[in-house]
This record gives structure tokens, C-alpha cells and sequence, in this order.
């Protein structure tokens, strides 16, 4: 069995633990009186480059305890002072040592100056997208690993209903194809408000095995895959990324944002990674525009 094998199977489990408690008409209930969700993808499209989703991570299956005192509420805070476009958080507790009240904690602290928060979870039941909108979430990710067409459709659609942008996420061909086909019916649906982003996972979620070819091999077939869509689905790099040039290099193979979280977390002050990190992407942006036109 695979560690995303794995994971499903602990979710399956954790839902029937969660529904015991709360019943799902009780959790949409909850949901009408939730925070509205703000701009995820917007915010992702207007943010000066790099446009990035900087996570909060405290482990993960491959690599264990990578942060265990990182404090959820004063990364969040670095993050958002550091130029972060959105904030990735991750909610699995068994496997990446999350937990749901990051979100919430997050959310509250936001007042005035603020980035959309995206739940990283493992979501594959319905419940999990209300759960989203109650902690306060502005978008949810949904990963094509884990569903199949029809599942993905329908988990899509009450994404939109409770007024969530979704990031969906992608590693091989087939996943695109199956991610493109659910895009084009969304898009289809002219009463929905929600927003999409088409992530590719540089991370193969079965054997962990991380490269960024994925991104060069899939991010043109999802441009022509998508058509006009393109326009308004940004494509996100995830997993991988270390240093300005990956971003560079990333970026010329078509990705509009950014997902970064060990490397920001492993070492050192996550707000000040992040700085860092886009500094010198931006430096080396300007220096490359004034050697071009010199």
C-alpha cells in the first residue's frame, strides 16, 4: 500500500469520526454563518511576480518532523509581511502534523491586511468542503490522485455551491485530462462565482519522488488542453522549489504561481526565506531586463 493509499484510508476513517460528532447538516448549518471567502485567485493573478503560496508545514511522509515549533499564527503573520500572495495551510494531522484550528487561527488573525488562505487537506467526501468554509478557509484543493472524473465533478460542484475557489491538482497526463474535462464543465455553469486553479504537483504522491520536469512536461499540454480557459486558470508550480532559479526556471515553463513550503520552514525564519527568495527572483528578473536591453 502506498503512503497515499494510506492517507485516504486514515481519512475514510476520520471522517466517520467526524460525522459521529457533527452530522453533515449540521456542519453546512454552521457554514451559512462562516466568514465569506475572499479572493484566492485573484489574489494569485494580481500579486507582482513571483506570485507565491507559502505553507505552513510542519512534516511530511517523506521527510518526517520538519519544523515541530512552528507556530502557525507567527508564520502566517511573517508570511503575509513578506510578500506572500496566499497562504497554504495543511490540515491532515496523522501524516503532515496539521490541524484543523491552523485555519481558524490563521483567519483570526487576519484583520486588515490579510492573504486567502488555502486548506491543504486530503478532501474526497463532501463534508470536508463545508468543513472547509466553516474554518474559515477561501479555497480548498482537490487532487485528482485521490478522485476519479465523476467524484471530482461532483466535489467541484459543492466547492462552487459554498462559494470556495478550488486549486486542482495534477502529476501525469491522465490526471490533466481527467482535471481539464471538470474545468471546462465548471466553466460551463454561468451561476457559479468560484474561481479555479490547476496545480502540477511536481511531487509524485505514491513514491514521493520529486521533479521539476513535471511541470515542463504538463504546464504547455494544460495551456492547449485548457484553451481560452488559460486565461483565467492560473497554472501553479507546486513542490520542489529551493531557490530563485527554480522559480525562473519554472516560470518558463509556463507557471503563473508558485507552491513553497519545506523550503521556507526547514531552516532559519520562514518570513525572512520568503523575502529572501523573492528579492532575489526579482533581482535577477531586473537584471536579466536591463542585459536584454542594453
Amino acid at each position: 500500500m502506498s503512503i497515499l493509499d494510506k492517507i485516504v484510508q486514515e481519512k475514510r476513517r476520520e471522517l466517520i469520526v467526524a460525522k459521529a460528532a457533527r452530522s453533515l447538516e449540521q456542519i453546512r448549518a454552521a457554514a451559512e454563518k462562516a466568514p465569506k471567502p475572499r479572493g484566492f485567485v485573484e489574489s494569485l493573478k494580481k500579486t507582482k511576480q513571483p506570485s507565491i503560496i507559502a505553507e505552513i508545514k510542519r512534516a511530511s511522509p517523506s521527510k518526517g518532523i520538519l519544523r515541530a515549533d512552528l507556530d502557525p499564527i507567527e508564520t502566517a503573520i511573517a508570511y503575509t509581511e513578506n510578500g506572500a500572495a496566499c497562504i497554504s495551510v495543511l490540515t491532515d494531522r496523522s501524516f503532515f502534523s496539521g490541524e484543523n484550528a491552523y485555519v481558524e487561527q490563521v483567519r483570526e488573525m487576519q484583520k486588515s491586511k490579510f492573504a486567502p488562505i488555502l486548506r491543504k487537506e486530503f478532501i474526497i467526501d463532501s463534508y470536508q468542503v463545508w468543513e472547509t468554509l466553516c474554518l474559515g478557509a477561501d479555497a480548498l484543493l482537490l487532487i485528482v490522485a485521490i478522485l476519479d472524473e465523476d467524484s471530482l465533478l461532483s466535489l467541484a460542484t459543492e466547492a462552487c455551491s459554498a462559494g470556495l475557489d478550488i486549486l486542482i491538482e495534477v502529476h501525469n497526463d491522465q490526471e490533466l485530462q481527467s482535471a481539464v474535462a471538470v474545468l471546462r464543465s465548471l466553466s460551463e455553469n454561468k451561476t457559479t462565482s468560484s474561481r479555479f486553479a490547476l496545480g502540477i504537483n511536481n511531487r509524485d504522491l505514491n513514491t514521493f519522488v520529486t521533479s521539476l520536469e513535471t511541470t515542463k512536461k504538463l504546464a504547455q499540454q494544460a495551456r492547449s488542453a485548457l484553451g481560452q480557459l488559460s486565461d483565467t486558470v492560473p497554472l501553479v508550480a507546486e513542490s520542489g522549489i529551493s531557490n530563485a532559479n527554480d522559480l525562473k526556471l519554472l516560470r518558463s515553463y509556463g507557471a503563473d504561481a508558485f507552491l513553497i513550503g519545506e523550503t521556507l520552514v526547514a531552516k532559519g525564519a520562514p518570513g525572512k526565506n520568503l523575502a529572501t527568495l523573492i528579492r532575489e527572483f526579482q533581482q535577477d528578473d531586473a537584471e536579466t531586463v536591463h542585459a536584454s536591453s542594453a
